[in-house]
């Protein structure tokens, strides 16, 4: 099995790891003020030297971020752009949020014009396949295993 490393955590539970090739983020919080604080600036110094797949689990409790989170992400994508194999989004929950949370990182994928395969989930396990169908390391049960482990991981199920 694949080690999980946490690079960086909040103190309301959302983080950063990495498993294998698979860098994974996890947004519980309501607010993303500080995770954004925290996490972009990793993001900004981090190697572009290894092509890698992202995994961004989003917890119910999690509102929309604000419209300058948002540039600030759009800036670190586009300016300097990573060698991204794949990316999946998991939104977590149901109901009004989860069609809101949908349709935001829709938009937000819109934005970027990635040039690797993007989907969104509604949970992990298929994120996992998605994603180990692109990179040589980690396995599917190894990313959904991480993705489980992350701080937090009360809101995340193998079956959301």
């Amino acid at each position: 099995m694949r080690k999980l490393v946490v690079i960086s955590q909040t103190g309301a539970g959302d983080a950063v790891g990495v498993c294998g090739d698979v860098v994974l983020v996890s947004y519980v919080s309501p607010s993303l003020d500080e995770a954004f604080s925290r996490f972009v600036p990793l993001f900004e110094k981090a190697p572009r030297d290894r092509a890698i797949a992202l995994m961004v689990l989003i917890g119910a409790s999690v509102r929309s971020s604000f419209d300058e989170s948002r540039d600030r992400l759009l800036h670190l994508f586009k300016d300097r752009p990573y060698s991204i194999r794949a990316a999946a989004t998991v939104l977590l929950g149901n109901g009004f949020q989860a069609a809101g949370h949908r349709a935001s990182v829709a938009r937000f994928r819109n934005l970027l014009s990635p040039d690797h395969p993007s989907e969104i989930f509604g949970d992990i396990r298929s994120a996992a396949s998605f994603l180990a169908r692109h990179v040589a390391d980690p396995t599917a049960d190894d990313i959904a295993a991480a993705a489980l482990r992350l701080p937090r991981s009360d809101e995340l199920t193998p079956d959301r």
